[in-house]
């Protein structure tokens, strides 16, 4: 149904309407597999699918003693089995499995999904049986332990998002620097920017960030639709963009840096060749 809606009613550059299952679905389990063991190198390896198991099995135990009935006790199992596989149906429809927040945030939100299911559904009575009791502290203590872990590993994640943004900052008053210095020895205004690429540009661009393949720490730099305006926006002009020539897209690819130089900009005329190391 989901797939109809889209295909039919929605519609935008950025949605994918062909529907190859076999391909969508292989992308699909590769993308749990990442998801619930790796989870993106956010959390411990196997930490994550390790204490929703340990939870999983505690709601087992809980409803085999509770009195609810039987429908009742597979839906909160079904439940809590469901968000353990938080990556983003979206990918079965429309391959679209990159590892970017939208397929992140679900993983970050199980938590409180868990923490309503052991409120909920399982058994706090006094007469509850000691097994019932048992099963219920286990499942605080993996969901605390979940939440506690997840604090840690998703603090080093938005921290290093910070630092990235500062990073680009830095770079581009580096540029608007070297423009200003050009423009006064030339006399010449600079107003069109063309972007190029060393023979190893590192993801993200910047060292010691989270590094795990995706869009979770991407600097502005290494998209071509977000170069440009993080320039305009940091330096509050309005340069636009040129084309790349042959003979400099030749001449940085054959080069490869690890940091900042001013051997990245070349100024040919009214234009900045920059290349993103």
């Amino acid at each position: 149904m989901a797939f109809v809606a889209f295909k039919t009613v929605f519609s935008g550059t950025r949605l994918q309407t062909e529907f190859h299952l076999l391909a969508n679905l292989k992308e699909f389990f590769g993308g749990l597999w990442v998801c619930n063991m790796e989870t993106f190198d956010i959390l411990p390896h196997f930490a994550f699918l390790l204490l929703v198991f340990l939870v999983f099995l505690a709601a087992v135990v809980s409803t085999r003693n509770s009195e609810k009935n039987a429908h009742f006790k597979m839906l909160n199992l079904f439940v809590l089995f469901a968000s353990a596989c938080v990556f983003s149906a979206a990918t079965i429809l429309q391959g679209s499995g990159w590892w970017a927040p939208r397929t992140v945030y679900p993983l970050a939100s199980v938590v409180g999904v868990l923490t309503i299911n052991t409120l909920v559904n399982h058994s706090s009575s006094p007469g509850a049986a000691a097994i019932a009791h048992t099963a219920k502290v286990l499942s605080v203590a993996a969901v605390a332990t979940l939440l506690v872990v997840q604090y840690f590993g998703f603090h080093k994640l938005y921290i290093d998002k910070y630092k990235l943004n500062a990073l680009d900052e830095n770079r581009c008053y580096y540029v608007g620097q070297a423009i200003a210095e050009y423009e006064a020895t030339s006399g010449i205004e600079v107003r069109k920017i063309a972007f190029y690429a060393d023979a190893e540009s590192a993801v993200p661009a910047y060292p010691n960030l989270y590094s795990h393949s995706g869009d979770l720490i991407r600097s502005s730099f290494n998209q071509d639709w977000s170069d440009l305006n993080a320039l305009n926006y940091y330096l509050g002009d309005n340069y636009s963009r040129a084309e790349p020539s042959e003979t400099y897209r030749t001449y940085f690819a054959g080069r490869n840096w690890d940091a900042l130089s001013a051997q990245q900009l070349i100024f040919d005329g009214d234009t900045l060749h920059l290349c993103i190391y």
